[in-house]
């Protein structure tokens, strides 16, 4: 009888040991689950901003869709270049080239829009809930600057 108690009181202490360990891991386990989480939920947001252009030409008819572009640049504004390949009104194949430049300001941006071509040169300040029209180049252009919020990658 008394081997038998020594082996049931160490069986009892290994379980002890083991249970111990075993709730121990899966504590470890779960609180990094959690840190995870919470660290997931706390990932800053990624600005930038999206240019979204519209050109269109009037001709004899009527106006033309002319084609639509949509542009990322930095945080702060940026550069980028456009290309736009449409019909003219007497039936050619026409290119326009613009280098389009966005510039953060006081609540609102202000958009370059340069003509590769002819160095012709357009200013707007335009509030983000609003759109830029202007004519560059006889092609009527419309542009909308907004602020973009992603998830940090």
């Amino acid at each position: 009888m008394r081997g038998l108690s020594l082996d049931w009181r160490r069986s009892l202490v290994i379980r002890i040991i083991t249970t111990f360990v075993l709730l121990s891991i899966v504590g470890i386990a779960l609180s990094g689950v959690a840190a995870f989480g919470a660290a997931k939920n706390n990932l800053p947001l990624h600005r930038w901003v999206s240019v979204e252009s519209a050109a269109s030409l009037t001709c004899a008819g009527g106006s033309q869709s002319a084609g639509q572009s949509r542009l990322a640049v930095g945080s702060s504004g940026g550069t980028a270049r456009l290309l736009l390949e449409f019909l003219a009104c007497d039936g050619s194949e026409r290119q326009l080239g613009l280098d389009v430049f966005v510039v953060r300001s006081e609540g609102s941006f202000e958009l370059t829009v340069r003509d590769h071509e002819t160095g012709e040169t357009i200013v707007r300040r335009v509030r983000p809930t609003s759109f830029a029209e202007f004519a560059l180049s006889g092609v009527k252009l419309r542009f909308t600057v907004a602020e973009q919020y992603d998830p940090a990658a």
